[in-house]
């Protein structure tokens, strides 16, 4: 990311210079634009590099020089990551996956997103780790204050829960939900949110909920 933020003031200067003024009467300046030039190459597919003759004759507009550091940055980064991250950054980069960022938030409609949401959104786009309180967020639930429902299966015959199971019918989903909210309580509680753990066994049971 650093490299490609290194990379585009490149392409700024290159449109900017080569489309006000007349290089020709400027030596400084040609000299410059040159390093500048030689510096985009640098970033770009070989396919991509611009001569300075090139560059006077028919001066580059930003966004399209811009466009070329980003592909090849991308198409790097494609290259050095794991399957999984592949994946992720195909689908992100997907015509109209980005649609929600660009929306205009709207109250009225309901189309706003609390501060605290658009972090965990943010950090689950750039497949950042981290702790989510909830599989179902409910914002306006009616009985409380925001509900995070956190969904789970569990075995009784795990090995890890066996011992409860063998003392009562449906003790296993109630030990998963007191483990629910004993890691989740603390962060669903400064978030403003009410934490319900809706747990079920494989064989039918539930727990307290």
């Amino acid at each position: 990311m650093c490299e490609l933020l290194q990379a585009v003031p490149s392409s700024a200067y290159i449109a900017s210079v080569s489309n006000a003024i007349n290089i020709t009467n400027a030596p400084n300046v040609s000299q410059s634009l040159k390093e500048a030039i030689a510096f985009y190459n640098s970033k770009v597919d070989p396919a991509d590099a611009m001569t300075f003759e090139s560059v006077t004759s028919s001066p580059p507009q930003q966004h399209h020089l811009s466009g070329k550091i980003e592909e090849t940055f991308f198409k790097t980064l494609l290259n050095n990551s794991s399957v999984c991250t592949r994946a992720r950054l195909r689908a992100v980069s997907a015509t109209n996956a980005n649609a929600w960022l660009r929306a205009i938030p709207s109250i009225h409609r309901d189309l706003a997103l609390e501060p605290h949401e658009m972090q965990v959104l943010l950090k689950w786009w750039l497949g950042i780790d981290f702790s989510r309180p909830a599989d179902v967020l409910v914002p306006n639930w009616s009985l409380s204050h925001p509900a995070a429902f956190d969904l789970k299966v569990i075995h009784p015959l795990n090995t890890n829960l066996i011992l409860e199971a063998s003392l009562a019918s449906g003790n296993s989903a109630e030990c998963g939900e007191v483990r629910k909210h004993a890691k989740n309580d603390e962060m669903c509680s400064e978030l403003g949110w009410t934490c319900i753990p809706l747990v079920m066994e494989v064989y039918g049971a539930n727990g307290t909920i």
